[in-house]
């Protein structure tokens, strides 16, 4: 896994893997969906 995490560091030009995290939040990548926003006591 840390080779596979090394190589997308390196591919993004990505120092380490918060800016990993920000470029996928950033991008779209990565996101949270209204009901994990909401938690569990929110949902019907």
């Amino acid at each position: 896994m840390k080779t596979h995490v090394n190589h997308l560091l390196a591919k993004a030009a990505l120092r380490d893997r918060a800016q990993e995290v920000a470029f996928a939040y950033r991008t779209g990548i990565a996101g949270l969906s209204r009901t994990r926003l909401a938690g569990p006591a929110c949902r019907p």
